[in-house]
């Protein structure tokens, strides 16, 4: 995904759900990516973190990974 503004701010959410655990990716307040349900918050991050990988590949932007 080209992102052709400028990154001002990037949030990471993780909520629980009934099914499990969602992460969403933010960049400047427009919702980029959400996971499906996970049965563990780390399965979540970890597919969240590969996002952020595959965004910093495309764009030549350098977005920390998240940690908790």
């Amino acid at each position: 995904m080209l992102i052709n503004e400028d990154i001002k701010s990037v949030r990471v959410g993780i909520d629980e759900t009934q099914q499990g655990f969602v992460a969403t990716l933010l960049i400047n307040e427009k919702l980029i990516h959400a996971t499906y349900p996970q049965l563990s918050r780390k399965n979540a991050i970890m597919l969240i973190n590969r996002k952020i990988d595959r965004i910093n590949r495309i764009n030549g932007n350098r977005i920390k990974p998240y940690k908790e």
